[in-house]
């Protein structure tokens, strides 16, 4: 079996379970497809912190939630090193700003950067 309810398993070389197919429609719900790799999952803490910043409209706080709620997904299951990012978005989602929505094209930039890197050494 090599993969169990979208998550990958790899054993040719120890034992490896990712989610690529997962993080790849993740990133295509953020619409990005035109990006330079960023190597960290957050990019400054305090985008997500400011409450002075302008809502987003309802049918993009609805993305917001969604996203976030796969990135939640996936952190839980398989990269655990996303983990304090992806907490700090989900803080916001009552009101989801600009800011914490670029902050999330940053992590969403991040999880499929880092995935194309360990997806070539399989």
């Amino acid at each position: 079996m090599n993969c169990f309810l979208g998550i990958h398993i790899d054993q040719s070389d120890g034992i490896y379970i990712y989610q690529a197919d997962k993080i790849i429609d993740v990133v295509n719900d953020l619409g990005l497809t035109n990006y330079r790799g960023a190597s960290t999952p957050i990019a400054d803490d305090s985008l997500v912190n400011r409450d002075e910043e302008k809502l987003v409209d309802n049918e993009t706080a609805t993305k917001f939630l969604s996203i976030v709620g796969s990135f939640l997904h996936v952190a839980i299951m398989t990269r655990p090193d996303i983990q304090y990012a992806v907490n700090r978005l989900a803080s916001r989602m009552r009101a989801p700003t600009e800011n914490a929505m670029l902050a999330l094209k940053h992590l969403g930039v991040t999880g499929f950067d880092t995935l194309c890197t360990v997806s070539e050494s399989y």
